[in-house]
């Protein structure tokens, strides 16, 4: 009896030790949960996107936010925030200019067409105007501030993916906040880091658009703007009708107007004709950044004009390019006179050799959310960063139709053939913001870009 009364009390006051610690473990949690926590610092949880997104913690990424003097508008403060060697306003313009096209949107945010934007006569929306923009072009910006440039734009995007840390490889997250983003498309809310304190913001699953001072060439009703897809894509050159709405993000004067810098580029020397390429290192490959200008037999100029094998290299039939006999372009590597390597130099220089699907795809990965900045500073429609040295231009294609897309698209062949159609194989196609492998015919022309060994 009283062995059995010792273990009810034992039991009871075991009982009551795994209560005070849970109590204790649940108090404390509530506490690092309110403490030195404001809320204009942290979302209440039914605001909080319910997204399905990764869960990282942002907590392995620093808060890089450098802050620069404050700016009075209007009748508001705009906080500026120094990124690189830009200094941007935190939030969008909200200004009222007391004339022009302007809208509100749920939130109080003003959007403004893109002549109300420059302060330049609403004619400007459907003319071109471009004598009319000035270097800094000021628009609606206060005193020492301008509309940004397409330019300017990429070389934020640029010092954002050059300086990408942790695990996050989608550029956007450094630069949005999980401020009114309610959809659950953009993940979980953990991945809007702002860590440079821009703090994009969109309404539910809108993203932010904004405004650059430039026009399109040969196209006087569009100007250039940067559309911001948050959480899905950056695009660079993204055109629209200026007598849309967009928001305006105002960027201080500064004398170096320059495109962004591209990484240092290194040579490479042909000893088949002494001609020379540049080359980069991306990630771990080193690409050549100029399209193959070799003359192989079969090869042609676009137009059969020498001066585009100048700008665009060479087209080649993939059997031309893998260095193979005519008949491959009908028949598989498995046919004795079609075997391939598996590093298959082909036509490229001593040392280097024609990209497999998986190199490519290896390229895109590492470069991901920003393939827009894969394309060369001109030769485009618009303007491309360049960010990291590749150089990207459209040289176009030729095929059963004639020469065509030069200035439009690139095309560049891959070593992998498709299994079930021998006559075919795989390319990858660039329209200067995504990059897609395709199955084509084998006697189409494409350009080369050759990758190192």
């Amino acid at each position: 009896m009283n062995k059995s009364i010792f273990n009810i009390v034992a039991a009871l006051l075991i009982l009551g030790i795994v209560v005070q610690v849970f109590t204790s473990c649940f108090s404390n949690d509530d506490d690092d949960e309110t403490e030195g926590t404001s809320s204009s610092s942290k979302l209440s949880s039914s605001s909080k996107p319910s997204g399905s997104g990764t869960g990282k913690s942002s907590s392995s990424v620093k808060d890089n936010s450098k802050y620069g003097d404050p700016v009075t508008y209007g009748d508001e403060t705009y906080q500026t925030v120094i990124i690189g060697e830009q200094t941007w306003f935190k939030r969008d313009l909200n200004y009222d200019p007391g004339k022009g096209n302007y809208i509100a949107d749920n939130y109080g945010r003003k959007k403004y067409d893109w002549a109300t934007a420059m302060d330049l006569p609403l004619e400007c929306n459907q003319n071109s105007c471009v004598e009319q923009i000035k270097t800094n072009h000021k628009g609606i910006c206060p005193e020492g501030f301008h509309i940004p440039t397409y330019a300017d734009w990429g070389k934020l995007f640029q010092y954002v993916i050059v300086n990408m840390v942790g695990d996050y490889d989608e550029p956007v997250s450094y630069l949005r906040t999980y401020e009114r983003y309610t959809s659950s498309i953009y993940g979980d809310y953990s991945e809007y880091l702002d860590t440079y304190g821009f703090s994009a913001v969109g309404i539910g699953s809108t993203p932010t658009g904004w405004w650059t001072s430039e026009v399109v060439e040969g196209n006087s009703i569009s100007s250039k703007m940067k559309a911001y897809k948050v959480g899905t894509y950056m695009y660079l050159g993204f055109t629209e009708v200026k007598s849309e709405k967009y928001s305006i993000r105002c960027l201080k004067n500064s004398s170096d107007t320059n495109p962004p810098k591209i990484p240092e580029k290194k040579s490479l020397t042909d000893a088949r004709d002494n001609q020379t390429y540049k080359t980069i290192k991306i990630g771990r490959q080193n690409w050549m950044a100029e399209n193959l200008n070799y003359d192989a037999e079969g090869s042609k100029c676009y137009e059969s004009k020498e001066a585009n094998c100048a700008i665009y290299g060479r087209l080649y039939s993939w059997a031309t390019a893998m260095d193979l006999p005519s008949k491959c372009n009908s028949v598989l590597s498995s046919d004795a006179d079609c075997n391939k390597n598996k590093v298959h130099r082909g036509v490229c220089p001593s040392g280097w050799h024609l990209p497999s699907s998986d190199e490519w795809s290896e390229l895109s990965d590492y470069v991901r959310y920003g393939l827009g900045t894969l394309k060369a500073n001109n030769g485009w429609s618009d303007y491309g960063a360049d960010t990291y040295g590749f150089s990207a231009l459209p040289g176009g294609q030729i095929n059963e139709s004639g020469f065509s897309q030069a200035g439009d698209m690139s095309y560049w062949w891959s070593t992998d053939e498709v299994s079930f159609k021998p006559n075919q194989a795989f390319n990858r196609s660039y329209d200067g913001k995504t990059t897609v492998p395709q199955d084509r015919e084998k006697s189409n022309l494409y350009s080369i870009r050759c990758l190192q060994d």
